[in-house]
């Protein structure tokens, strides 16, 4: 019994110690990927970056694409997280769409997410014409989106603020709007004020769609 003990005493902080080197793998590769895109990143560079050897690297993932996906994966689960809890908010649907511009805007600034992978995860989309594997997780990363704002233009529609309307068209073309945001923020840098051109394309949505406008 004293034995047993001993060895799950001993073992405990060689666990923790692998889920901190883990960590720091993923938060080092979301760096050199941000930085660097898939093709350019190195797997030496994100293992000198997380302070470990290239041969650690492939302890905890396969491959250079699987742990891609986990850094883009793990920014999706973030970025959705924000975007869901306006859901829960006891405001019109028509704040909630506000809202959901608002925050658009904010993540940008957002210390904990680095919406250059996004730029990345695309583009390595485009690069791969023939990779289902990655288009189909961007494609959900999108659908989700869509379904949260089909729910709320459905709340407006039955609040009566909101015309009667294609709800996933409308949501689309929501997102397609607000989603180009992010290539100009990084495009213009400083010269870009994010946040006044996501309140404007809300104020452009409202005008065509509310039904208390013009």
């Amino acid at each position: 019994m004293e034995e047993e003990l001993a060895q799950e005493i001993f073992l405990v902080p060689k666990r923790v110690n692998k889920e901190k080197k883990k960590r720091s793998i993923i938060l080092a590769a979301n760096e050199i990927f941000s930085r660097d895109g898939y093709f350019k990143a190195k797997v030496e560079e994100i293992a000198k970056a997380a302070d470990v050897g290239k041969g650690t690297i492939y302890e905890y993932f396969n491959s250079k694409d699987e742990l891609f996906l986990l850094v883009f994966n793990t920014f999706k689960e973030n970025v959705l997280s924000r975007f869901w809890i306006i859901l829960d908010l006891d405001v019109s649907a028509t704040e909630k769409l506000k809202r959901f511009a608002q925050i658009t805007a904010e993540i940008h600034f957002d210390p904990n997410l680095n919406m250059n992978i996004l730029i990345q995860f695309r583009s390595e989309c485009i690069n791969r014409i023939n990779d289902t594997e990655f288009k189909n997780i961007l494609r959900e990363y999108y659908e989700e989106i869509g379904a949260l704002l089909s729910k709320i233009i459905g709340e407006g529609i039955d609040e009566g603020l909101i015309k009667p309307v294609d709800k996933e068209l409308i949501s689309q073309n929501y997102i397609a709007a607000l989603d180009g945001l992010t290539t100009q923020f990084f495009l213009k840098e400083k010269d870009f004020d994010i946040q006044t051109a996501a309140a404007s394309i809300f104020e452009i949505f409202m005008s065509g769609t509310s039904t208390s406008a013009g």
